[in-house]
């Protein structure tokens, strides 16, 4: 039996138990809201950690879908204005949800 692996363009964290994989293109804010969420949930004092950011491995296992983080970006998160930062990391997390944020014009309120 072959497992169902890809790498996507996103970015995956743990918030709590949970796992959140934030998709969208370059620029549209991936990194900024995990750090934003990342930092939140740890200042409610809720465990809180990136898992991959901007290329995540993906792999269906047991049904679910787990993520990790390709070696050479282990650890590593941009600061979009600022650079590369390093922030506090686990290997793998199972995905429990999938986010693909959108901003006004592309998401207009009312039609």
């Amino acid at each position: 039996m072959t497992t169902a692996r890809a790498n996507v363009h996103g970015t995956a964290i743990v918030l709590g138990t949970r796992g959140f994989l934030i998709t969208g293109p370059s620029g549209s804010g991936k990194s900024r809201l995990a750090i934003a969420c990342i930092t939140a949930a740890r200042q409610a004092g809720h465990f809180a950690a990136l898992v991959a950011d901007d290329r995540v491995d993906l792999a269906l296992e047991h049904d679910r879908i787990v993520a990790r983080c390709p070696p050479s970006i282990h650890g590593l998160i941009e600061i979009r204005g600022a650079g590369i930062g390093t922030i506090e990391t686990v290997p793998s997390a199972v995905m429990d949800w999938a986010l693909l944020p959108i901003s006004a014009p592309f998401d207009p309120r009312l039609p």
